[in-house]
């Protein structure tokens, strides 16, 4: 499973499928598992919405230097230009890009969601051990657009997934 994130977010950096909207990306992972509208700010840090065919859902997350124990869960403060809202984000997998280690962050899809599609920046600031924050900020100029174009793509990928006839029903 670690292989497959590390895999992905690989993917993710240096695909050859994509398409550029403004300061967004999207496009598919090379082993076409997953599709993704992403990201980057000035200090290479990611946000990013990922879609995966094979779990029929998408997830937000984002990838940063700032480290975290794995699978540790602690509040986060989100702001746009149109609103705010306190998030829980939970600690997943490292992986190295360019010779820096980035922990990746994943958020509750609903909230983050809202707020990306009403801002034009969004700024997420966390509490660090030191008694200091740390304060990342993410472009969402033509988010929504990418987004759409993504989520329009990768609900395709799960129409074409042959489905599964030997599921537990209950009748």
């Amino acid at each position: 499973m670690t292989k497959r994130f590390l895999l992905i977010f690989a993917c993710l950096l240096h695909t050859l499928a994509f398409a550029q909207a403004s300061s967004w990306t999207y496009g598919q992972t090379s082993d076409k598992t997953a599709r993704y509208a992403m990201t980057v700010n000035d200090s290479n840090g990611i946000l990013s919405q990922r879609c995966e065919a094979d779990q029929e859902q998408c997830f937000w997350s984002i990838a940063i230097s700032t480290q975290c124990e794995k699978d540790a869960s602690f509040p986060i403060l989100a702001s746009t230009d149109t609103g705010a809202a306190h998030l829980t984000v939970y600690c997943g997998r490292s992986f190295v890009y360019n010779g820096d280690t980035y922990y990746q962050y994943f958020f509750n899809f609903d909230a983050v969601d809202k707020l990306v599609r009403s801002g034009q920046t969004i700024g997420f600031a966390m509490a660090l051990q030191s008694g200091q924050f740390r304060v990342v900020r993410f472009d969402l100029s033509n988010a929504v657009k990418t987004i759409d174009s993504m989520r329009a793509l990768a609900s395709a990928d799960i129409d074409r997934k042959p489905k599964k006839k030997t599921k537990d029903l209950v009748l």
